[in-house]
């Protein structure tokens, strides 16, 4: 029977050792839930830094920066190989490295100035018939002028002295004397609308005789391929091989010049951090090969549409093509295919007020920050400049200040986080004062 009533004794403590616990649970939960208007606000005093902003990327390097060389553009056809510098040559800017034959364009430069001779010849020899047909109609006109003069005095009008017949014969020989008159002038103008054609005819085919020099002249000077930067020949593999005696066509690609200094790299941007990611941008890489070495570059070109990098992956990226400065003791360690991380800087500003988001509160269409002065909350008006990664570059807002993290007239409750935004450990845009 004892040990009942100690059963039930320990049964009893027991409940109320539990429904003391339980009240101090609630109680703190209540607390932790709504907490006080004595809950201190947290500040922050600002003071002017540096900002920039990064964005993270990854990617693999694809070789040596490679410049090619193409055969010069030229409209005279196919272009023969005379010379051409040896492969792994170094050379300078300017330097030439192809030569081609030059026997076609020289006789073509020959035959177009034949054929320009030829052309100033006719032109002349059309000129001074023209002339001479000219001064034979003006010789042939003062005739007919004078017999004309001559017909129209001798015309009998004296029925009395002379017969019918000579009246009528003096008639029509002024009459074929005038007609005479008027088919010359009209041929006249029919022969110098003709030698003006003529004339035209013949200065198309100067023009076109010109034209042909010229070309031929601007191929001579043309037919060398100069290096459009320094470095080491390479020759390009195909099903042809580049010697002496090959025939290319104008604009054919027919080697490269490596730039021993440069190394290109290809970056993997995601799409939603492409903002801002342009050609000109300053790029540091960071090869998972070499801990501790950096290599600075820049970017200069990016892809138009975002894409996956494998068919299983849903996510899609930005291909970007950026050339690497290395020196060239550096340069001997780096190979096509290795990976590395990179940081691809989008802006900087220096000496600027950076405050958290949490502290900016949007009041209709205006920014407000609430600053502590002398034991007081006071609303102070800014104005946002940037903001990017969590963070605001603001004005309005003197050195010094002390401004509150949060709304300081609100009570903070407790919410569930917003598991859409990115974490820690996947942003990969982020603000770096230094």
């Amino acid at each position: 029977m004892k040990k009942v009533y100690l059963a039930l004794s320990l049964l009893v403590v027991a409940a109320g050792v539990a429904s003391h616990f339980r009240d101090v649970g609630r109680q703190w939960l209540a607390t932790l839930m709504d907490p006080g208007e004595n809950e201190p606000v947290p500040l922050m005093r600002v003071t002017p830094q540096d900002y920039r902003v990064l964005v993270r990327a990854d990617g693999e390097l694809t070789g040596l920066q490679i410049t090619p060389v193409h055969a010069p553009m030229v409209k005279t056809g196919s272009l023969k190989v005379a010379w051409l510098a040896d492969e792994g040559q170094i050379v300078e800017q300017g330097d030439t490295v192809v030569v081609f034959d030059q026997t076609d364009a020289v006789l073509t430069l020959e035959r177009s100035h034949n054929t320009l001779d030829t052309q100033n010849h006719l032109i002349e020899k059309q000129k001074m018939e023209a002339r001479s047909r000219v001064e034979n109609l003006q010789r042939d006109l003062q005739s007919t002028d004078l017999e004309l003069e001559y017909t129209r005095d001798q015309i009998r009008k004296d029925e009395e002295i002379f017969s019918r017949w000579e009246i009528q014969e003096s008639v029509m020989s002024a009459s074929l004397a005038r007609y005479k008159k008027g088919h010359l002038n009209r041929k006249g103008e029919v022969e110098q609308g003709l030698s003006e054609a003529d004339l035209r005819l013949l200065q198309v085919d100067r023009k076109m005789a010109e034209t042909e020099m010229k070309l031929a002249r601007e191929t001579l000077s043309s037919l060398e391929a100069k290096a459009p930067v320094g470095g080491v020949v390479l020759y390009r593999r195909s099903w042809t091989v580049l010697e002496v005696g090959s025939e290319v066509w104008p604009t054919q690609p027919l080697m490269d010049i490596a730039d021993m200094e440069r190394f290109r790299a290809r970056l993997f941007v995601p799409e939603n951090q492409i903002r801002g990611v342009q050609p000109g941008k300053t790029v540091q890489v960071r090869l998972d090969a070499f801990p501790g070495e950096d290599f600075s570059g820049e970017i200069d070109k990016v892809d138009k549409i975002a894409r996956q990098r494998h068919p299983r992956d849903p996510r899609k990226f930005f291909l970007c093509e950026a050339r690497l400065d290395v020196s060239p003791d550096s340069m001997e360690k780096l190979n096509p295919g290795m990976r590395f991380s990179a940081e691809i800087e989008l802006g900087a500003q220096n000496g600027v007020i950076v405050i958290p988001r949490s502290a900016v509160i949007k009041k209709d269409s205006q920014f407000v920050v609430f600053v502590k002065e002398g034991g007081e909350y006071l609303e102070k008006k800014i104005e946002v400049v940037d903001s990017d990664f969590g963070f605001y570059v603001v004005q309005g807002v003197a050195a010094g200040t002390r401004i509150c993290l949060r709304h300081p007239l609100e009570d903070q409750r407790l919410h569930l986080p917003d598991f859409s935004s990115p974490t820690a450990s996947t942003q990969r845009r982020r603000y770096v004062p230094f």
